[in-house]
């Protein structure tokens, strides 16, 4: 079971049809393009294979679970949805006080010895520190051990600014 921590996944895209076992909250009620990113993701990781449409996925067996994003509670759902492995698209600059990151290292250490894979967005630029250099800032989950932190980059390996981010202080 894959876990997407995301926005919403269309379930009647092709490559993932029968495949969302389970939808457990979304906060973002936008329409359209609020699907977009989330089904992107989730056919990445289990789209059908050899069915003539997109791509198959990593798991092209495997079937998701489906969950908002931007907090830590997300991916804790997940978890006790089943999720083994789980994309979180999305970073924050902060997760909480220093002894509320501690006790998530902590919980994330603990999946991890479970064999949980916890997979998510590095950030691609952002500038949380904001001292206008836009690499080397500690993005969450991503900068949490035991994560595996991503990228997204161009041709010209030139950053790709189009993935999910939370900032708390709105600026």
């Amino acid at each position: 079971m894959v876990g997407i921590s995301d926005s919403k996944v269309d379930s009647l895209n092709p490559d993932l049809i029968g495949r969302v076992s389970e939808y457990i909250k979304y906060n973002d009620k936008l329409k359209g393009m609020a699907c977009v990113h989330g089904t992107n993701i989730a056919g990445t990781a289990v789209g059908t294979m050899n069915n003539g449409y997109g791509r198959p996925g990593i798991c092209s067996g495997c079937d998701i679970v489906a969950n908002d994003y931007g907090s830590f509670t997300d991916i804790e759902e997940l978890v006790a949805a089943g999720a083994k492995v789980i994309n979180c698209s999305w970073a924050m600059c902060r997760m909480g006080s220093v002894k509320y990151r501690e006790n998530i290292q902590e919980r994330i250490n603990e999946y991890y010895d479970d064999g949980i894979i916890i997979v998510a967005a590095a950030g691609n630029g952002t500038d949380c520190n904001k001292d206008k250099i836009k690499v080397g800032d500690s993005l969450y989950p991503a900068s949490f051990d035991n994560v595996i932190s991503t990228a997204g980059v161009y041709l010209k390996n030139s950053f790709y600014e189009d993935d999910t981010w939370i900032n708390p202080e709105n600026n």
